[in-house]
C-alpha cells in the first residue's frame, strides 16, 4: 500500500506495507522526510487530513481509513495555533521522591493519608 503524504509544500510517496501501521505513525514518517533534523524544526504532528479538510484521528490504522494512492496533509503546530484546544486536566501531585526514596515529611502525609 502506498500513500502520498504532503507536509507544508512538498509531497512524499509513503509504502505502508500492507498498511498495519497507526495514521500517527505516517505523519511522523512525513515530518522526518521533510524535517532533516527529525521534528526539531517543525515539531511534532498535530493531526492528519483529507484534501477536504475532514480530520483523521491520528490513532486510527492506516489500511482502515486510506485506500493505495489517497493523499493525506499533515497538520502542524501553526496550521491547528487557533483551534480551539481540548480543554486539558491538571496532573495529579505525585509525592516528592528525594533518590529514589520519598523525602520524610512525603512520607508522613502519605502515611496519615
Amino acid at each position: 500500500m502506498k500513500v502520498f503524504v504532503h507536509v507544508r509544500e512538498k509531497t512524499f510517496l509513503v509504502h505502508c506495507g500492507d498498511g498495519g501501521q497507526k495514521l500517527r505513525w505516517l505523519a511522523n514518517v512525513g515530518v522526518a522526510r521533510y524535517d532533516k533534523t527529525l521534528g526539531m524544526e517543525l515539531g511534532l504532528p498535530r493531526g492528519i487530513r483529507f484534501e477536504d479538510g475532514t480530520r483523521l484521528d491520528m490513532a486510527d490504522v492506516v489500511n482502515a481509513k486510506l485506500q493505495e494512492d489517497d493523499h493525506v496533509w499533515v497538520l502542524l503546530r501553526d496550521d491547528v495555533a487557533g483551534e480551539e484546544q481540548p480543554e486539558s486536566k491538571p496532573l495529579p501531585k505525585k509525592p516528592a521522591v528525594v533518590s529514589g526514596r520519598m523525602s520524610p515529611n512525603t512520607k508522613r502525609r502519605v502515611l496519615a493519608s
